[in-house]
């Protein structure tokens, strides 16, 4: 498995720190589950499996009820009352 080295200051190292679960718990098993996910769809790829139609981006339901599922995981990640 490939890493990759990341410096953060001592705060945010503490409060990731306190996420853990268990002292064998890792810091990327940490970020994996606190960061939202975004249900490995990006915009381009979401705009690219949509059609136009009379100037106008046509989506399924399920595209959209992903997006709505992402703005609400972003909603929630962004408050820090949800945390």
């Amino acid at each position: 498995m490939a890493t990759k080295t990341i410096s953060i200051e001592l705060d945010v190292y503490e409060r990731l720190r306190g996420l853990k679960k268990s002292p064998s718990e890792s810091f990327s098993q940490v970020l994996r589950r606190e960061l939202p996910a975004v249900h490995g769809l990006l915009a381009s790829e979401l705009l690219r499996r949509s059609k136009v139609e009379g100037g106008l981006l046509q989506m399924s339901e399920d595209e959209l009820r992903m997006i709505e599922e992402i703005k609400d995981d972003l909603h929630d990640w962004n408050n820090p009352w949800t945390r």
